[in-house]
């Protein structure tokens, strides 16, 4: 539990989903993205060991540039040097095919070639500015969460403990990554510094306090040859995420947030059946966290925020359903324009009763 409590909310996120083997969405303020995506690089490499890979997306991001910025060198497939005896002539090929090897090994287009040869998808991708990307760019990126690869000339396969990191700019408009895209990704966490840098966080058993801790200076530091959990460890945290309990008033306490969830005026195209087994599956993941083997309400209240944060589309007056019940659009559009996923999430935990 130590380990655990001196965590802070980047380094508890990037555990939630290795525990989980999902992958995530982190936002922040476009002037911290940086900062940001150095301790992302930071906690991957030195604290769990991963190798990263980092692809800094614009509009005009290409396909070529999304995979080979995924990729990393595999030092189980080095490459053989033009002069390698393997590469040795045949006496028994044509002269067109010597010719033909000679000007691959020679000349210029050899270089483009090597940078695809010999290399493997990174343990960690973290996929910077992806909600700006183009559409074919972020189905790449689908397809490499949903399937765990990339194709170019040859079929690039994700390891087993992979995980995908979405770092994108806090708007305050509906997201802008495909929604299938974003269906995929298990949960989101906003970033926001300034709660890091207060000293006067005393509630500690309040949802928020759960994932937003002071870093602690030394976590690093102090032992740079210990990671801060080891892929053992995640193994076992994983085993103790499956058999974590749910009991039946915590499955119904879930059930109803969905149902209420669902109902509720701001929501806009529902709420996917995929968001519900991750929310059922975080609950697990966040028992062995605290030291639990069965889900609490207020672990199932923690979890809502992360799951549905990204994935609730709020309606506008064009959406809305009561303006099929006589509402005015104008009064409509003044009411949505307050509403935000988090306002929908807190008007949903006060409705719904939390089993004793």
């Amino acid at each position: 539990m130590d380990r655990f409590q001196a965590l802070d909310d980047i380094q508890l996120a990037v555990l939630l989903s290795l525990v989980a083997k999902k992958h995530c969405l982190i936002t922040s303020d476009e002037q911290h993205l940086d900062a940001l995506q150095r301790q992302l690089e930071k906690i991957g490499t030195a604290g769990f060991g991963l190798t990263t890979a980092v692809i800094s997306c614009t509009p005009e991001t290409t396909l070529d540039e999304f995979i080979l910025s995924s990729l990393v060198q595999d030092e189980s497939k080095a490459i053989r040097p033009p002069n390698s005896p393997v590469m040795s002539f045949d006496s028994r090929e044509s002269f067109y095919t010597r010719r033909h090897r000679r000007q691959l090994s020679s000349g210029t287009g050899i270089g483009v070639e090597d940078q695809w040869r010999g290399r493997r998808i990174a343990d960690l991708v973290i996929a910077r500015n992806l909600d700006i990307a183009p559409s074919q760019i972020q189905i790449q990126a689908l397809e490499l969460i949903r399937n765990k690869r990339l194709t170019r000339k040859e079929v690039y396969t994700a390891p087993e403990r992979f995980l995908f990191i979405a770092l994108v700019a806090k708007t305050q408009s509906n997201p802008t990554l495909n929604p299938h895209l974003c269906d995929q990704l298990f949960i989101s966490h906003y970033h926001d510094p300034s709660d890091l840098a207060e000293d006067d966080i005393t509630d500690q058993d309040s949802a928020t306090s759960v994932i937003i801790r002071k870093p602690d200076s030394n976590l690093f530091n102090s032992v740079p040859q210990n990671l801060l959990f080891s892929s053992q460890e995640l193994d076992t945290l994983t085993n103790l995420a499956e058999t974590a309990h749910l009991s039946t008033e915590i499955k119904r306490y879930i059930m109803d947030i969905i149902v209420f969830l669902r109902m509720h005026r701001g929501v806009a195209g529902g709420i996917s059946a995929k968001a519900t087994k991750d929310f059922e599956h975080l609950v697990k993941c966040l028992c062995p966290l605290n030291g639990l083997q069965f889900a609490t309400p207020s672990l199932v209240a923690l979890a809502v925020y992360k799951i549905y944060g990204h994935r609730i589309v709020v309606a506008d007056k064009e959406t809305d359903r009561s303006v099929m019940w006589g509402s005015k659009k104008d009064a409509v559009d003044k009411y949505l324009a307050q509403v935000d996923a988090d306002m929908i999430i807190d008007n949903v935990l006060e409705e719904v009763r939390a089993p004793l």
